[in-house]
């Protein structure tokens, strides 16, 4: 971090994953947990100073909350779970007024990093995102969230390809987001491949990745300007 502060600073936006079951697993450690969020904050600080913006990812169940034992599993208590996210909400952006856009997941069409279906996906970014309503309405202090971050941005829970990207799962929240009233603030998604050049390809709608998920945000009614961002990029690791 002090290297890339001194050579390239941090005025722009800076993804930080944001791992729920280990502050629950240290909060049976005295301090543990309260120092790992200062840890977490110290970063935050960092960056908000220098200008810039933290997406942080909000990853993985507390014990004791998920469908199954495992920080990868779908929440099943959704009361719970909200309540938990709300209140590091509230002390992130309410409190400490850090400058944070909530990411609702990472890749959660990959069974590596979520265990659940689609309407499980839809139903945790439902809990951030009333959360987020909430506070909003209660501080006035607008905190944005956004999502689904897949791992491809034609990506559904059924292994979609670019020809039918009405059933990714960009698509599918950007509709369940409009039906319930929900923010989406800003979508994500990720890139490894081996051409760079294919998040530039035509779509069988003869428009472009970004000009297609724009025009699903205006005919849902949300802003066509809305945050489109790759917040994950490689080659290919194959």
């Amino acid at each position: 971090l002090d290297r890339w502060e001194k050579e390239i600073g941090f005025t722009c936006m800076y993804r930080m994953q944001f791992n729920l079951w280990e502050l629950s697993q240290l909060e049976k450690e005295a301090g543990a947990s309260e120092k790992l969020l200062e840890n977490y904050e110290a970063v935050m600080r960092r960056i908000n100073d220098a200008g810039g913006v933290v997406i942080l990812d909000i990853f993985s169940t507390p014990p004791g909350l998920g469908a199954v034992l495992d920080r990868k599993s779908s929440p099943l208590d959704l009361k719970k779970f909200k309540a938990v996210i709300k209140k590091y909400i509230r002390r992130f952006s309410c409190e400490k007024r850090y400058t944070i856009w909530y990411e609702v997941w990472s890749a959660p069409d990959l069974d590596d990093f979520f265990l659940g279906r689609k309407q499980e996906y839809l139903n945790l970014y439902r809990a951030v995102a009333e959360s987020v309503q909430e506070l909003r309405e209660e501080t006035k202090i607008h905190i944005p969230v956004g999502g689904p971050s897949s791992s491809f941005w034609f990506q559904n829970f059924d292994g979609n390809t670019i020809v039918t990207p009405e059933e990714s799962l960009i698509y599918e929240l950007i509709k369940f987001c409009y039906h319930r009233k929900l923010p989406l603030d800003f979508i994500t998604w990720h890139a490894y491949s081996t051409d760079p050049r294919i998040e530039r390809d035509t779509t069988r709608y003869n428009k472009s990745v970004t000009g297609l998920i724009r025009d699903w945000l205006s005919y849902f009614g949300f802003d066509r300007a809305t945050p489109l961002i790759v917040d994950e990029w490689n080659y290919d690791s194959g």
